[in-house]
């Protein structure tokens, strides 16, 4: 970038190229494709971006995008993969290997020395053939962690700490992310943990969390709310868990509370969402009746709304998940001045934001503790003290977490790695 101040008038400087690859990208809306097409997309004015990607496979699945495409500002190459249904492990597995393998040959060819490339974690199949091309190609590797591998796998219980699988898969990832020249993670307690089982020295570090649209999701009153208006229950205390209601989520702890609830008819439990998780939920609310009412994925325009419906958000995370993983809907939670319950780790990033800008409540994972929570919440004082930590949450999202504030992040570092 130094060559910008030295150059004559009327010269054109050529911007360095950056490299975005993910497994999803715009038309995706689930959190790793909305959160790369926005970093690309804002980095475009100072980079010749180009994105590297799957065909859409989660909230866009079925969509066949253009193999190739220009959008604000960044060339789109969208790779050849199999799309068998994602919800059957071995289908999904080989997805992610034919994807994988076509980004690696495309990124051989294409890359040139002195290139940028900036990689998420999803899938874990990625970073070490990205760790391969930036030697091969002496390009300059940033990683950005979403997810911690094989450590997630493990804490949803799928494969054994002690197996064959996690010990291999662990070394191979810490050699992929030592051949990167940098490393973003999204808070303090995966700093700790890459710290601590990769051995990623402190000074390769930068932490950048993801953001909340606080210019779309605007907060309204929930008598005015028009999801509360159609389930009749904008007197009522509603408790919402939203987003991806997957393995990485504490959803039987959840349901658990609805169950001892099912008395109070002025509290109620909205899930909204998609994830391997849910069908227990459908089949709790068949059970238990009208506490529970579960909706399906809304898409991005009804987001404001859905958020706007609750009284207080839970998101609850299960034992072991500290540094593995930081919710990203915890963002969008406070631009909507929804208050949240954090259960778990009171040391995860989600905690610590909560509790450290009163945006919420901490709950250890404990059945009667949340029950407890959730009755106090539901009086008449409990609806005031959330209306004052939900706008606390509002004025945390404005502070610290736009796009506008992460993005800059994002471009002094990436100017930085030359």
């Amino acid at each position: 970038m130094s060559g910008v101040a030295n150059a004559t008038p009327g010269e054109t400087i050529a911007r360095p190229r950056l490299w975005v690859v993910s497994e999803l990208y715009y038309p995706e809306q689930t959190s790793t494709g909305y959160f790369l097409t926005g970093i690309a997309e804002g980095l475009a004015d100072s980079f010749d971006v180009r994105a590297v990607c799957g065909q859409p496979t989660y909230s866009s699945a079925g969509t066949v995008a253009p193999r190739r495409e220009k959008r604000h500002g960044v060339a789109i190459f969208r790779m050849r993969g199999m799309r068998f249904p994602k919800d059957r492990l071995v289908l999904r597995l080989f997805n992610l290997l034919t994807l994988t393998l076509a980004t690696f040959f495309f990124l051989l060819r294409h890359v040139r020395s002195g290139d940028r490339i900036l990689a998420v974690t999803n899938p874990p199949s990625m970073p070490p053939l990205l760790a391969l091309v930036i030697k091969l190609r002496r390009a300059r590797g940033v990683l950005l962690v979403h997810d911690v591998y094989p450590e997630v796998l493990v804490a949803t219980r799928m494969l054994l700490r002690q197996s064959l699988v996690v010990r291999v898969t662990g070394r191979v990832m810490k050699a992929a992310i030592a051949a990167f020249d940098h490393v973003i993670v999204l808070g303090e307690d995966m700093a700790a943990l890459l710290l601590n089982n990769r051995g990623v020295a402190p000074e390769r570090m930068s932490i950048i969390p993801n953001w909340g649209d606080t210019a779309a999701i605007v907060p309204a009153d929930i008598s005015v709310n028009a999801i509360a208006r159609q389930l009749g229950a904008q007197s009522k205390t509603i408790i919402q868990y939203s987003g991806n209601i997957g393995r990485t989520h504490d959803i039987e702890l959840v349901l658990e509370v609805a169950r001892r609830l099912e008395s109070r008819d002025d509290i109620l439990f909205l899930f909204a969402g998609e994830g391997g998780k849910m069908p227990l939920v459908e089949a709790e609310a068949r059970k238990t009746g009208s506490n529970i009412v579960v909706l399906p994925r809304q898409p991005a325009e009804s987001l404001p709304e859905l958020l706007s419906c609750a009284t207080a958000t839970i998101i609850a995370l299960p034992p072991g998940m500290t540094g593995i993983s930081v919710p990203s809907r915890m963002y969008n939670v406070m631009a909507a001045a929804r208050p949240i319950i954090s259960v778990g780790d009171k040391g995860s990033t989600l905690s610590k934001t909560v509790c450290d800008g009163d945006a919420g409540w901490y709950c250890d994972a404990d059945p009667a503790l949340l029950q407890s929570q959730i009755e106090e919440i539901a009086t008449a004082e409990g609806h005031g003290v959330a209306k004052v930590k939900g706008a606390n949450a509002r004025r945390l999202a404005e502070s610290r977490y736009t796009r506008g504030a992460v993005i800059g992040q994002f471009l002094s570092l990436m100017r930085s790695i030359a």
